[in-house]
C-alpha cells in the first residue's frame, strides 16, 4: 500500500490553518493536535454510523503526529514510515514499533486518557539512551509517582490522576477552557491559575491538628519584584506580584516534581517559593 504522505500533511495543516491553528511539527503543535481531537471526541454524537470519517480524520492526524515526531528525533534513531497491514505505523531496525494513526484515532474516542502529548513524551523519553542520570526516565517510572487526585474547575476530578494527565490539563488552562487546576495529595495540595504563558501557583501542606502552611511559588530571577502586572484569563482579571508570575515550561516544571516528589514537604524544599502561612491565616481570621 502506498500513501502519498506529503499531500496528506499539507491537507491537514492546511484545514487546520482555516480554523485558525497553526501547525509546525514542534512539540507545541502537538498540544493543538491535542486540542482539535478533543473537539471530535466532544461531538462524537454527530459521527455515528461515519465510522469511515473518523477514520479519515485520524488517518491525517495521526500522519502530522508521526512526522512530527519524526522530525523532532525519531529519524535520527532509525524510524521510518512503513506499515501494519494496511495501517502507516512508525518502525526502525529493531522493529519497535510506534502506532500515531491508531493513538489518533483512541484520542477520539476515549478523549483526554489517550493524550497525544503524552504519548509523544513517552515516546520521545524512550528514544533516549536510558541511564539512572536520564531524568526524562521519570515519566515512564509510574511507582516513583504519588497518588495525586486532579481536580478542576469545571466539577471534574480525577483520582490517582497520571502525571500526563495533569500535563495535559495544564494546556487545558493555557487554552482558557479550563480556569484552575488543584492536585491534592495526601499531605496537602498544588493549586495553581493561568492563561497562555503566565501562572500563579501556590502550596499548602498539611500538618497535625488542622494546622497548616502555605506557600506561593516564584520566578527565581525575580525574587523580591512586588510590581504588580494585569494577568487577563477569559474568567477574570488579575493582579499578582511579578515575582509569583510563572512561564508554561516552568510550570510543566513544578507540576512533574510535584508528583515526583515523595512529599509535599519536599517539593517546596526544592521549588523556588516563599511562605505566605501568616498571610494566609490572616485572610482566614
Amino acid at each position: 500500500m502506498d500513501l502519498n504522505y506529503q499531500e496528506i500533511l499539507d491537507c491537514t495543516i492546511a484545514y487546520a490553518k482555516e480554523n485558525k491553528v497553526e501547525l509546525d511539527f514542534s512539540m507545541q503543535s502537538l498540544d493543538a493536535v491535542d486540542y482539535i481531537l478533543e473537539c471530535y471526541h466532544k461531538n462524537l454524537s454527530q459521527y455515528e454510523g461515519k465510522e469511515d470519517a473518523l477514520a479519515s480524520v485520524a488517518l491525517h492526524y495521526g500522519i502530522y503526529i508521526g512526522e512530527t515526531m519524526l522530525r523532532l528525533g525519531l529519524k535520527k534513531k532509525g524510524y521510518e514510515w512503513n506499515f501494519d497491514g494496511e495501517l502507516p505505523i512508525l518502525r526502525n531496525q529493531q522493529d519497535m514499533e510506534l502506532y500515531p494513526v491508531t493513538k489518533a484515532y483512541k484520542r477520539i474516542v476515549n478523549g483526554l486518557e489517550d493524550s497525544i502529548t503524552g504519548f509523544c513524551m513517552v515516546a520521545m523519553a524512550m528514544m533516549n539512551e536510558s541511564s539512572p542520570e536520564n531524568p526524562v526516565n521519570e515519566i515512564l517510572e509510574e511507582e516513583k509517582m504519588r497518588p495525586i487526585k486532579l481536580s478542576l474547575d469545571s466539577g471534574k476530578s480525577i483520582e490517582k490522576a497520571h502525571y500526563l494527565t495533569a500535563i495535559s490539563y495544564l494546556m487545558h488552562v493555557r487554552e482558557g477552557k479550563e480556569d484552575f487546576i488543584i492536585l491534592d495529595s495526601n499531605d496537602g495540595f498544588f493549586q495553581f491559575y493561568g492563561y497562555k504563558d503566565q501562572y500563579v501557583a501556590e502550596v499548602r501542606i498539611n500538618l497535625p491538628d488542622d494546622d497548616f502552611k502555605t506557600y506561593s511559588l516564584i520566578h527565581p530571577a525575580k525574587e523580591g519584584n512586588t510590581h504588580r502586572i494585569h494577568l487577563v484569563t477569559p474568567f477574570g482579571d488579575f493582579t499578582p506580584e511579578e515575582q509569583l508570575v510563572l512561564s508554561l515550561e516552568e510550570m510543566k516544571a513544578a507540576i512533574k516534581e510535584y508528583y515526583f516528589s515523595e512529599h509535599t514537604e519536599d517539593f517546596v524544599k526544592k521549588i523556588p517559593c516563599i511562605d505566605t502561612t501568616e498571610e494566609m491565616k490572616s485572610m482566614l481570621n
